[in-house]
């Protein structure tokens, strides 16, 4: 009887040791899943920072077409339409970046299904779930963005025609700063995402580290 008894113990702690050697590849696999999305993702941040510098190179050229005659600033008004443009080719990239890191995540996001210790699985399953999030707030952000890049230029191209209304210019600056609003709605809600995120990834992180 002792020697069944010590059996079904050791066969329970294979058991228990085999799951959680599984549970040990799976997380794994999901690690180097998540070390290729940073490698992917890498490039955004300079990105970021090239767009942040053209949308401040807007701001003297605008602040000269503010108020002046409009014949006068049509240096400026082709000043903002060339950065609009070169802001437009890094918003795409970010997004084809984004879409790329994405499909990837999509390979191996379910690795934590196979997880068997239930907190570990939960924790995973929570953390997928704010990555996910995070893409759809980037989509939105995009849009917008690229809504906003496209209202702007509506406006300044219209103000190189040699007729024009006060009207028209009126309701194509209304849409422009509407689209702004959203935009700037939009960063707050992909913002937030981004920080459940991270809060989220230091939920897993103790056992990406085991």
């Amino acid at each position: 009887m002792r020697f069944k008894k010590t059996a079904g113990i050791l066969l329970l702690t294979s058991v228990l040791l085999t799951a959680c050697n599984n549970d040990d590849e799976y997380i794994g696999n999901y690690s180097d899943g998540l070390q290729q999305l940073q490698k992917i993702e890498g490039p955004t941040q300079a990105i970021g920072q090239k767009i942040e510098k053209l949308e401040n190179s807007k701001k003297a050229p605008i602040e000269k077409i503010s108020g002046s005659n409009i014949p006068d600033v049509q240096n400026e008004i082709q000043q903002v339409l060339d950065k609009d443009q070169q802001i437009a080719k890094e918003v795409n990239k970010e997004e084809a970046i984004v879409k790329k890191s994405k499909k990837k995540f999509n390979d191996f996001k379910n690795e934590v299904s196979h997880i068997e210790d239930e907190e570990k699985q939960k924790a995973f399953e929570k953390y997928n779930q704010t990555i996910e999030t995070r893409y759809d707030k980037h989509e939105d952000y995009i849009k917008g963005y690229k809504d906003v890049v496209n209202k702007e230029q509506d406006l300044f191209k219209y103000l190189q025609g040699q007729s024009g209304t006060q009207e028209i210019v009126d309701q194509k600056s209304k849409a422009l700063n509407e689209s702004r609003k959203k935009l700037s709605n939009n960063v707050k809600a992909y913002t937030d995402a981004i920080k459940k995120s991270q809060r989220a990834q230091r939920d897993v992180q103790q056992y990406l580290n085991e």
